[in-house]
């Protein structure tokens, strides 16, 4: 299987002026093994790279994915951004797109925030 491992564009204020940079490690994390097992796997850095949509979508669309898979750091923060990068895999790629929001501890409340999910 062909997998693509997605941080969204997010250009956090912390990047610049908090925290910094942080690695998509949880990405990391699951990219490994993924290939140890036999899978192809691309880890797209989206918050370091700042491509706009299209040329996001022209990335992904090279590899050709079986999944993608979007993952970030900061929920509450990175909520709008993930919604949108979502809405916008949902459209370019309907055949592979199916929508998963999780994390160890999500801050927005489920009704506040399942009808926007594509």
């Amino acid at each position: 299987m062909r997998i693509v491992l997605l941080t969204p564009n997010r250009r956090f204020i912390a990047n610049q002026y908090g925290l910094g940079y942080q690695i998509p490690l949880g990405l990391v994390f699951i990219g490994g093994p993924l290939i140890d097992v036999g899978h192809a796997v691309k880890l797209i850095d989206n918050d370091l790279h700042g491509w706009p949509a299209a040329k996001l979508i022209a990335e992904i669309t090279t590899f050709a994915p079986d999944c993608i898979m979007l993952g970030h750091t900061g929920s509450t923060a990175a909520h709008d951004v993930c919604l949108r990068t979502a809405s916008e895999l949902r459209m370019a790629f309907p055949m592979r797109a199916s929508s998963m929001v999780g994390c160890i501890q999500p801050t927005p409340p489920r009704k506040a925030c399942a009808p926007a999910q594509p």
